[in-house]
């Protein structure tokens, strides 16, 4: 990756999307496990669409030295660049939200696979609607000469 910001998608990217209290006290190490995975150069920022995580979350991702962005509204960039710098890539659970998002900004998407077996219906349903919706999408603009 080029040096810069990588966005990490908090919800089933990282944390499950109906936590338990284990998985909110594992965040802060598994975070840092990812971070260990990136070059010294990139800032993570963590972000989630939903604007009332329990204080813990934001705790742990504090813990863990990083950005976080509640209520973010993905895929819309408004409020993730009123946040931050400009980012080098995108990592999520979801194309419809965190791959348009990536789009809109022209950088890379990375779709992370569900960090649950515990997932709920409506968000495997979302992703599998979704990767169909962006490979029509990403198609008509590679042809249109617009995005990658």
């Amino acid at each position: 990756l080029p040096e810069g910001e990588v966005v990490l998608d908090l919800d089933n990217t990282v944390l499950p999307y109906l936590p338990t209290p284990d998985d909110v006290e594992q965040l802060a190490p598994k975070l840092a496990a990812i971070v260990a995975t990136l070059p010294k150069a990139n800032t993570v920022v963590v972000t989630t669409n939903v604007r009332n995580h329990p204080g813990k979350v934001a705790a742990a991702i504090a813990e863990a030295g990083l950005i976080f962005v509640a209520g973010a509204r993905k895929p819309h960039p408004r409020r993730l660049l009123a946040a931050t710098a400009r980012p080098v890539a995108i990592v999520g659970d979801q194309p419809v939200t965190d791959g348009l998002l990536a789009w809109w900004l022209g950088v890379p998407f990375v779709l992370a696979p569900a960090c649950s077996s515990r997932t709920p219906w409506w968000p495997r349903l979302m992703r599998v609607v979704g990767e169909l919706v962006l490979r029509l999408f990403y198609r008509r603009a590679t042809m249109a000469g617009d995005a990658p």
